[in-house]
């Protein structure tokens, strides 16, 4: 049986037998389940940041604290389960990516069987 492509752009390949990203690519038999996952921003320092500047009169700490916060992103993975565990296969800041990527992997381990 011919290798089917099932999602194939900036090289993020899933084929009916493998998933590659960039340099590391990963056996579509080993895999279990895939499903996207949101990981929020850590705002933890510049909270502090925030906090720590409110008492000084300049406030550069604040400000700088507060575009820290903004600046910011939400990150999108898309977490591959095994025996072996689950692996963050792929991070972007793009979901719609992230999401088509994990239902291309999803189409791929139905077509096996």
């Amino acid at each position: 049986m011919a290798e089917q492509v099932f999602y194939d752009k900036g090289g993020i390949k899933v084929t009916s037998n493998r998933l590659v990203f960039g340099q590391q690519t990963f056996q579509l038999g080993g895999i279990t389940s895939v499903r996207p996952e949101t990981i929020p921003p850590n705002r933890k320092w510049p909270l502090i940041l925030i906090i720590a500047g409110l008492p000084c009169t300049a406030g550069i700490a604040t400000i700088a604290g507060i575009i820290w916060w903004f600046m910011q992103k939400t990150t999108y993975a898309v977490m591959l389960v095994s025996a072996a565990g689950e692996t963050p296969a792929y991070t972007s800041l793009n979901k719609d990516e992230v999401f088509q990527i994990a239902n291309a992997v999803n189409e791929a381990m139905a077509a096996r069987g």
